[in-house]
């Protein structure tokens, strides 16, 4: 999935932070987490505000 910032789809900043957040991915500085532990984490966020 290539990203061509001439499109104008994207500005510089944007593609230049897409570009890192995948670097980051290959190198194993930032994990990937499944949708159900995203969501799980994310309601316990929530309920915490919530109470």
């Amino acid at each position: 999935m290539g990203v061509d910032p001439a499109s104008g789809d994207l500005e510089e900043a944007q593609y230049q932070e897409v570009l890192r957040r995948l670097r980051d991915i290959e190198t194993g500085e930032d994990e990937l987490k499944e949708w159900e532990q995203v969501h799980a984490e994310l309601l316990v966020r929530i309920a915490r505000r919530v109470s």
